[in-house]
């Protein structure tokens, strides 16, 4: 890869050497136009011996070779990288060396393909080991009172039947008492 783009560097800078010496304004060329990560910026015209910095959409775009200068006869070539956050389309490179820019259109192509199928279904891991006892929460708030119990209507009926088993059973004890008083006798 790093032959060819030498190469093909080589090449765009070959095909443009007569029209630095031709050139008023300042130019820009890219090979290629269109891609998705790298493209080789030719500049011709621009002030010899200027920084050139590389921006795509206004913003900064590093270049090989960092930092780029111009050359005597106003000419650059160098690498820059289009950030793969790039959206799909067209966009702007712009080589500007602090008193003369010029611009070239970049088309970022999509290289993503169309979604594979799924993929079958995996084998069900071991059960993991049961996780740390988390801490306790915060207490809740005081709820409100409950209702109170229903009174029975009828106290009468619960009194006498308290009052009864109260009276059988002291009978019962005076009868295991005087039996008891007996058999001592």
């Amino acid at each position: 890869m790093r032959k060819e783009v030498g190469i093909s560097l080589m090449a765009v800078v070959f095909i443009f050497a007569n029209i630095i010496l031709i050139s008023a304004a300042p130019a820009l060329v890219l090979h290629p136009s269109s891609g998705s990560s790298a493209t080789i910026i030719v500049g011709i015209g621009f002030t010899p011996g200027a920084n050139v910095a590389t921006l795509l959409d206004g913003g900064l775009v590093p270049s090989v070779p960092n930092p780029l200068v111009v050359s005597g006869s106003g000419g650059f070539a160098a690498i820059i990288t289009i950030p793969p956050q790039a959206s799909v389309g067209n966009h702007v490179i712009t080589a500007n060396d602090g008193t003369l820019q010029s611009s070239s259109n970049f088309n970022v192509i999509n290289m993503t393909g169309p979604p594979g199928s799924q993929g079958v279904q995996g084998v069900k891991g071991d059960k993991g080991d049961q996780g740390i006892q988390g801490i306790q929460g915060i207490q809740g708030e005081k709820g409100q009172p409950g209702v109170a119990a229903e009174q029975p209507e009828n106290n009468s009926t619960l009194l006498i039947l308290s009052m009864s088993v109260a009276v059988i059973s002291l009978a019962l004890a005076i009868i295991a008492l005087i039996s008891a008083l007996k058999k001592k006798k």
